[in-house]
């Protein structure tokens, strides 16, 4: 699961210690903090944070992403 938050003007997202980070939400903090491409909508900066649940519900804007892979038997 991806997750990334903006709050005020900043792009937070929890650090992958021990798990694969997302690639949607790394090349997003790429985007920003190389190419500023948010900043026309007021999105600044990008860092890697802690975000609990109640920051998350008080952000600007949430993105979640998630992908489910279902496996079965095959014959």
């Amino acid at each position: 699961m991806n997750l990334a938050i903006i709050e005020d003007g900043v792009l937070l997202t929890p650090p992958a210690d021990d798990i694969l980070e997302g690639c949607t939400v790394r090349r997003a903090m790429e985007l920003v903090t190389e190419c500023g491409v948010l900043s026309h909508l007021g999105v600044t900066d990008a860092r890697y944070e802690d975000v609990e649940i109640d920051r998350a519900k008080a952000a600007d804007e949430v993105m979640v992403r998630l992908s489910l892979l279902s496996y079965g038997q095959f014959h």
